[in-house]
């Protein structure tokens, strides 16, 4: 049995097992077979049609008519007609390859994989090639990625440059987000076959999907150029959707025109077409027409953020604020931190006379949000102009019209995705004067950092802060570049050179802070920020942020006393007196929180935030049934604030009411798509319940959206809890690519633990390598490095670190331990320090107290160990053998009871190899009468 060749040459050996005779069926097959060829498909199903009226049991004919069905895409006729060919004496491994691809492409993966499995014989490389590939087409269809990625392999071990398996490589590597992976397959497929237009087209959304617009337009044109006629429509609309998208971001709005005009000629409703068509009709300053095609975008997808943003900004500039709100209801709605709907908003109420409504709004955002760029700037603006109306008794002024608010509106259309309409908006904006190019530049520098072109907006950057030297603003901008290509000390240097030539400017004090605090450097962020807020006790934000470093570097009581302090002094501040609530409740004081908390529910019962509080502490107090049902009337009362109803169900979730936590979340995804924390927690609570597939279903909403670094990270969340370590691994390195950061390399360090995979170490050493000072990354990778034998490396790290921390505890601890037989009198002043610095700790008395035993000083050592053994109670078995074995090298006869008990609880509670079987030693020596040694 063999395969038939493939299209062409099974439509002439399917015309030559008929012979050629003159018989009119015979010549309508062959006038068949050449439009066939010529794709000429209506032809050939004519002439076809009319031999099976006359003739139904020819099975060529039903042969040829299944390939012209599978060439239209007409996927359910064509496996009819390929089984009607079978039934009629055609073989069926000659038909497995066509039929296989018609049942694949109507989503039949079953049956095509039943088709495939028809012996190959002695068939071409290439034939037997396109089947291995196209099993794993159906493979994938069903969700089994390894069988579909060993099938591609395969395929491509008979032919390693088919095109059909790169493809579907490349399509399981964007199917985990791995643009590279996907990249290096298609550039494969194009080398060796340049006009391939599956490949070409892949490729260009791939180099879409990477920013690099250069690649996409020249790979999809391409495509367009050599095989438009292959394309399916839903493939052409893609295709000129994209190119016209990138075409208008790089300025060729000729070109971008055209694939418009073809996009909304095919279909007037497409959603994407008439988005685009708006940036063309804001280009050419006309808002009218550019409305209408937005809210054709609107008709179509509704709840589109960036949609709604545009409009409201178009009904503003055409003095339409009333048109305007309901946009802007519902993107805060979704997005409450939405900077360029926030500005809108505030300037919509300020042209209203409700100041006080539009300061309220941006100082929530800016509690929320300290370090979001241009939030700062538009309270500040707010507040300063309040202030002034006050004093000269006029309304308030929107300037909602201003050129800062269209280029908060162009970043935040860059966050949600469009840079072309990003770059859109920045192209109406004519500066008048240098601090508008100013403004103009830097914000094409945040474009390009929201875009993820951290390269091209640190180069902007650089090149804005040279011709910029003494603008703190630009300097900011800088060190945050810096930090975006994690080059910490470099932004540091810069911030401190900025605050040396502009010492009264509070915000570089506070960027300073920021950054020590991204560094992990709470305590120094502490230094930064307290001599500021003690200039200003009364500047609220200040007293917030310096209680949350506070809180970070362990200084809790300094946190509190300092909210207690800006409670007395302001008593009706909401924002202070449920920040303070929070601190207690942090801090296992629920008692003083709802204490608080009711005396503040007195006057405001249906208060959100109180309410939300009160839950909290109601479950800190371990009523959990109270507390949850206060949460969800918190929520209720609450019904724009997504944050709320998620809270629910994470308590409902971390309390054991998993169905009804999954269930809250899965009707908060409905109600608000755009709220991407409650995919996350979703997806993690679906893993948790065993359901991988309905959890990885929330990857692909993200990823959907465009937001692939939070769909990877989340997907190797995922896999992890469902104990796929080595998919985890991958799909948090490929997140590490696009944002390297602690909490990603010790993802990775922690599932390759985990899932026993080889060198967990190497992200960690990778991540210091970017950054040197973090502090809580190099105490993991040296404890790492102790556990496994590696005492100098992991003694190295711990010396770095003390370099930069001096009471860092435990290193000071460890340090004593390694030292403790090579270097007794290092080790006991290692041991004292670390002793001093945390005298509450039950394993750093331990500590000491063993190595003053080991070096015989059992009287000072013993009672240290009695401490340490009181303070860790059952928890520690390794405090109790320490001891238990003093006590028994002492030798005092009311020790030894003490000592056997000790040790025997010990062994059974769990001790190392070495340390059970001295304690055995111990305990048969004390059991016949003698000591120990």
């Amino acid at each position: 049995m063999r395969i038939a060749r493939v299209l062409v040459f099974c439509l002439v050996a399917a015309v030559l097992i008929t012979g050629c005779s003159s018989s009119s069926p015979e010549q309508r097959l062959g006038k068949a077979r050449h439009a066939y060829e010529k794709h000429d498909y209506h032809a050939a199903e004519v002439q076809l049609k009319t031999v099976l009226r006359k003739h139904p049991d020819n099975g060529v004919a039903w042969a040829l008519l299944g390939h012209t069905s599978l060439a239209e895409r007409q996927y359910d006729d064509a496996i009819h007609q390929f089984e009607k060919a079978k039934a009629n004496g055609q073989p069926a491994a000659a038909l497995a390859l066509p039929l296989g691809r018609a049942l694949v492409a109507s989503g039949k993966y079953q049956q095509a994989l039943k088709a495939l499995n028809k012996p190959e014989g002695d068939s071409p490389d290439h034939v037997r090639a396109l089947v291995a590939s196209l099993r794993g087409d159906a493979r994938a269809g069903l969700g089994d990625t390894d069988k579909a990625s060993a099938a591609y392999a395969s395929a491509l071990s008979i032919e390693p440059e088919l095109p059909d398996a790169l493809q579907g490589q490349a399509r399981l590597a964007l199917q985990r987000g791995d643009l590279n992976s996907a990249h290096a397959a298609l550039s494969k497929a194009v080398s060796a076959h340049p006009d391939d237009v599956g490949s070409l087209t892949l490729l260009g959304q791939v180099d879409y999907r990477a920013n690099n617009c250069s690649g996409a337009v020249k790979r999809l044109t391409h495509a367009m150029q050599v095989g438009a006629h292959l394309m399916t429509g839903a493939q052409e609309r893609s295709a000129r959707a994209l190119l016209a998208d990138c075409q208008l971001r790089v300025g060729d709005t000729d070109a971008a025109q055209k694939n418009i005009d073809a996009l909304l000629a095919a279909d007037q409703s497409n959603p994407f077409g008439n988005y685009l068509q708006a940036l063309m009709d804001i280009r050419q300053g006309d808002y009218q027409n550019a409305a209408n095609h937005v809210q054709a975008t609107l008709n179509v997808d509704p709840n589109n953020l960036r949609s709604m943003t545009l409009m409201a900004w178009l009904r503003i500039v055409q003095g339409r604020p009333d048109a305007a709100q309901p946009f802007l209801t519902r993107v805060l709605a979704q997005a409450p931190d939405d900077m360029a709907a926030l500005r809108l908003q505030a300037g919509l109420w300020m042209a209203q006379n409700q100041g006080e409504q539009a300061r309220d709004l941006l100082a929530k955002a800016y509690r929320r949000h300290p370090d979001q760029p241009g939030l700062h700037k538009a309270l500040t603006d707010v507040v300063a102009q309040l202030k002034q109306n006050h004093a000269n008794g006029e309304p308030a002024n929107a300037g909602i019209g201003d050129i800062s608010l269209q280029l908060d509106l162009a970043r935040s259309l860059a966050q949600m995705g469009s840079e072309a309409a990003a770059q859109t908006v920045l192209s109406k904006i004519n500066p008048s004067n240098d601090a508008q190019r100013r403004a103009v530049a830097a914000a094409r520098v945040r474009i390009a950092l929201a875009t993820g072109k951290k390269a091209d907006a640190l180069k902007q950057a650089e090149t804005l802060a040279r011709e910029n030297p003494s603008d703190p603003e630009i300097q900011k901008l800088l060190a945050q570049s810096y930090v975006a290509t994690a080059r910490y000390s470099d932004a540091a240097q810069v911030l401190a050179k900025a605050h040396q030539a502009n010492p009264d400017d509070d915000s570089l004090v506070r960027a300073q802070a920021a950054l020590a605090a991204k560094r992990g450097r709470y305590a120094e962020a502490v230094d930064e920020l307290k001599p500021l807020q003690s200039a200003q006790p009364d500047n609220t934000d200040l007293t917030l942020a310096l209680a949350a470093l506070y809180a970070r570097a362990g200084q809790a009581s300094q946190g509190i006393s300092l909210l207690q302090s800006a409670v007395g002094r302001q008593p009706k501040s909401a924002v202070l007196n449920q920040a303070l609530a929070r601190a207690y409740l942090a801090n296992g004081k629920a008692g003083p929180a709802l204490k608080l908390i009711d005396n503040q529910l007195k006057s405001n019962e249906k208060s959100a935030d109180w309410l939300h509080l009160k839950g909290v502490a109601q479950l800190v107090q371990g009523q959990t049934d109270d507390g949850l049902k206060t949460l969800a009337r918190a929520a209720d009362q609450a019904p724009d604030r997504p944050d709320l109803a998620l809270a629910v169900a994470k308590a409902e979730l971390s309390y054991g009411h998993r169905q009804a936590g999954i269930a809250r979340l899965q009707k908060l995804r409905q109600q608000s798509p755009a709220f991407w924390p409650a995919a996350s927690v979703l997806a993690l609570a679906q893993a948790n319940a065993g359901n991988t597939d309905a959890a990885l279903a929330q990857v692909t909403a993200l990823r959907q959206a465009g937001r692939d670094f939070d769909a990877d990270v989340l997907r190797g969340d995922v896999l992890r809890t469902a104990k796929r370590f080595k998919q985890a691994d991958a799909a948090y390195a490929r997140a590490y690519q696009k944002k390297p950061s602690a909490r990603l390399a010790m993802a990775m360090f922690n599932t390759r633990r985990a899932g026993r995979l080889d060198n967990p170490a190497q992200p960690l050493e990778q991540w210091l390598k970017q950054a040197p000072g973090d502090a809580t990354a190099a105490l993991q990778l040296a404890a790492w490095y102790q556990q496994n034998d590696q005492a100098e490396r992991a003694a190295s790290l711990y010396q770095k670190v003390l370099a930069a921390h001096p009471g860092a505890v435990i290193a000071l601890n460890n340090l004593a331990l390694i030292n403790a037989k090579s270097h007794p009198g290092k080790a006991l002043s290692y041991a004292r320090k670390a002793h001093h610095e945390a005298p509450g700790s039950a394993a750093v008395t331990d500590t000491l107290g063993w190595i003053l035993v080991s070096q015989g000083q059992q009287d000072s050592g013993i009672p240290l160990l009695e401490a340490a053994e009181k303070s860790a109670g059952k928890n520690n078995p390794e405090i109790r053998y320490h001891l238990g074995v003093a006590l028994a090298g002492r030798g005092k006869p009311q020790d030894r009871q003490r000592a056997k008990t000790l040790l025997s609880q010990a062994v059974a509670a769990g001790l190392s190899p070495d340390e059970a079987s001295h304690a055995h030693q111990i305990l048969n020596r004390l059991a016949g009468g003698g000591g120990t040694g």
